[in-house]
């Protein structure tokens, strides 16, 4: 490999973007990252920064920076291999689909953040009403060290990052927060108001809507953060010990409801023929092996590019998502 290391003077002391935390941060890292990788360049995503706590060493920074390009060469070359399964399946044109991850690289930056303790910091140094707040980041609901992160630049306009951090009191875990991220980064995008979603505790459940006329703006937010996921585990090929197989809907009557309220909306799409492959497999895909995850998750990846127009919102309405069509 080409020189990994970062130097002392390369960092510089700043503000972390979603709270006011002094943190060391290496600047813009996409020439340096792109410089180690031998092959698949073009699935990087078009900004990445680490911010890390003046606490971690020079060492371990250096470390982290040695193994990040090794570990996304591995990756990209997975993500290779999966697209190219959609091409033989004649599901999409080798032009298009390579398109469609790698034209949206620059739509969320990637904010690695490397904390003393993991995490991305704590609640109280994270303002997280959206709402009334001048910065803030949201975690996930299930991976608290993965989030959304917004700075206000002006009363409707917000700059936002993709946030990641390794677990608290843990490593740094590579098929997760570098894996699974650097896809959300790369090509399917987590807008403001589908992480928002994780701050309301009111039901979201689709399997009790019966038409979209009945769609609620958290119903439409739990669509498309389902949408983003299950993009993300189809390229990548990820298991999740779920009954559907998939993160976020792991009910197969929640799924089924999923793939029709997505057809109505969209009634061009193919969302109908995703619905009869899932029905079809009960429900439950085999992720890892099986081709039916791919005739599903299909037209999924081709609706991705709209969702990049309304990540930086704190809301969305149905006229607004039907306007993808």
């Amino acid at each position: 490999m080409k020189n990994s290391t970062l130097l002392q003077s390369q960092l510089q002391n700043l503000r972390l973007p979603w709270n006011d935390t002094t943190v060391k941060s290496s600047g813009e890292l996409h020439h340096f990252i792109n410089d180690q990788l031998s092959s698949f360049q073009y699935y990087l995503p078009a900004s990445i920064t680490l911010f890390s706590d003046l606490e971690i060493e020079q060492e371990e920074i250096n470390k982290f920076l040695y193994q990040l390009p090794l570990y996304l060469e591995q990756e990209f070359s997975l993500r290779n291999a999966r697209s190219e399964q959609f091409v033989n399946l004649k599901l999409f044109d080798e032009k298009e689909i390579h398109s469609i991850l790698t034209d949206y690289r620059n739509v969320q930056p990637w904010a690695l953040y490397f904390s003393k303790e993991g995490g991305l910091g704590t609640f109280e140094d994270n303002i997280v009403a959206p709402e009334n707040s001048a910065w803030g980041v949201i975690p996930c609901s299930f991976m608290p060290n993965h989030g959304v992160a917004w700075r206000r630049q002006s009363t409707n306009n917000h700059q936002i990052w993709l946030a990641t951090s390794r677990q608290h009191s843990k490593d740094w875990d590579w098929d997760s927060d570098i894996g699974h991220e650097s896809a959300h980064a790369g090509f399917a995008p987590v807008p403001l108001f589908a992480q928002a979603l994780h701050l309301n505790p009111a039901t979201t459940s689709l399997q009790d809507v019966n038409t979209i006329q009945d769609l609620t703006a958290n119903h439409l937010a739990r669509m498309i953060y389902s949408c983003s996921e299950i993009a993300v585990i189809s390229i990548r090929g990820e298991y999740r010990a779920t009954q559907t197989g998939l993160p976020a809907l792991e009910q197969p009557e929640e799924l089924y409801a999923f793939f029709d309220l997505l057809d109505q909306l969209m009634p061009n799409m193919g969302f109908s023929q995703a619905l009869e492959v899932c029905q079809q497999v009960g429900g439950k895909f085999d992720v890892k092996n099986g081709t039916e995850i791919f005739e599903a998750s299909a037209p999924i990846i081709r609706f991705l590019p709209y969702i990049s127009k309304f990540i930086h919102n704190f809301s969305i309405s149905t006229t607004d998502f039907c306007k993808c069509t």
